[in-house]
């Protein structure tokens, strides 16, 4: 009699069930290792429901945190801002969160609250500061203010007069946003740059940007690609006039941004550029106008004095080729005055009573004399350099 052997590969078609099921077969044997393995698959599992959980409690923190923002719009504090920069970042967080928050931008850009946006904006790394600007330059397209208000109070969007007349969106808003991001972080101009290079690649942006030839960034840009001599070049702060100053004191009480810090970069670069000869260049001019501005405007008290004395040493370590420079940077920050002050004080508030006494009224009164204690006989001498420079 002849024993029946059944093949191994000609299985039975329950057999086949049992690689991807539970098997019936009574005499399944489990291995050393299948209860780790799927102790491992477990704690695998609700490790994953765990990352879920997390993941939609944060989304609905976000979203939650926005909706904030959006009631308290336009009147937002820094922390805000700082949000809104965050949840802006690329590849970061939902597109859906993505999009309201740059929505927000807009919004806020709108409604003239752009430099705050930009003080936000500058500690972004170079790289994501360039994507979240093409992606809203992209936006201003289409972009409509009333459509994304209807989820605000009234009040609180439009609460007077003023308020209603700075809802009034155009490609210039983003444009100024990338005009005062190079005036406060100036490695940010290849950034600003490269966006408009690769917006200029569409016949719609081409036309956009022709048509706004005049504007800062664009006109900074057009000499840039044109290679023209940094001594022929059109300094920024020209371009913004008394836009300029009214920027830094919007910005005078974030980190980083304040005057002190302002003035720290420009002693520097002053110092440097002067070491070099190298002064008929725009670095140099925008630096020394905020040296007036500051001398001028700043709320600081402690720092005039500061700025005053800087003053004073330079004029004192430069040669002529510096003064004509200064000259050239003081005379326009006496043209263009964003507070409309008269001129002579104007010169008191840089020079100091004393020097513009003893210059303008020699004689006329004891504060003249070199006896007192802030008069300065190089500051006088600037000051007649110019006067005498002027009236030729």
């Amino acid at each position: 009699m002849v024993a029946t052997v059944s093949s191994p590969i000609d299985p039975k078609p329950q057999d086949w069930e049992s690689l991807f099921t539970v098997s019936s077969v009574p005499s399944t044997v489990w291995g050393p290792g299948t209860v780790a393995g799927r102790a491992i698959m477990a704690l695998g599992e609700a490790t994953l429901k765990g990352f879920e959980r997390v993941i939609d409690l944060e989304s609905l923190a976000i979203q939650r945190r926005l909706r904030t923002i959006r009631r308290q719009i336009p009147v937002l504090t820094a922390e805000m801002y700082h949000d809104l920069m965050e949840l802006a970042r690329p590849d970061l967080y939902p597109s859906s969160i993505l999009t309201a928050s740059l929505n927000l931008i807009c919004l806020q850009i709108t409604y003239g609250y752009s430099t705050a946006i930009v003080g936000a904006l500058s500690h972004l790394p170079l790289s994501e500061i360039g994507i979240i600007l093409l992606q809203l330059m992209v936006m201003s397209v289409g972009f409509d203010p009333e459509a994304h208000a209807q989820s605000i109070a009234p009040n609180q969007i439009i609460s007077d007069e003023k308020q209603m007349l700075r809802a009034v969106w155009c490609p210039d808003n983003i444009l100024d946003v990338l005009a005062t991001l190079v005036q406060i972080r100036a490695e940010t101009a290849w950034v600003c740059y490269d966006v408009i290079d690769d917006l200029s690649l569409c016949p719609f942006f081409c036309i956009l940007f022709l048509k706004r030839r005049d504007h800062a960034i664009l006109r900074m840009r057009g000499e840039e690609s044109l290679n023209i001599p940094i001594i022929c070049r059109t300094p920024l702060a020209k371009m913004q006039g008394s836009e300029r100053w009214k920027n830094w004191l919007l910005l005078e009480d974030q980190p980083g941004l304040s005057a002190e810090s302002r003035f720290r970069e420009l002693s520097v670069l002053l110092t440097n550029v002067a070491a070099k000869q190298s002064v008929f260049n725009p670095e140099f001019f925008d630096a020394a106008v905020d040296l007036f501005e500051i001398l001028r405007y700043t709320k600081s008290p402690k720092l005039r004095p500061v700025a005053r004395e800087f003053l004073i040493r330079f004029l004192s370590s430069a040669k002529p080729v510096v003064w004509d420079a200064l000259k050239e940077a003081l005379d326009f920050t006496l043209m263009r005055d964003p507070l409309r002050r008269p001129k002579p004080l104007a010169l008191r508030t840089i020079y100091g009573d004393t020097v513009y006494v003893a210059v303008q009224h020699a004689g006329e009164t004891a504060a003249s004399s070199p006896t007192s204690p802030d008069f300065e006989p190089i500051l006088c001498e600037f000051m007649r350099y110019v006067e005498e420079k002027n009236e030729l």
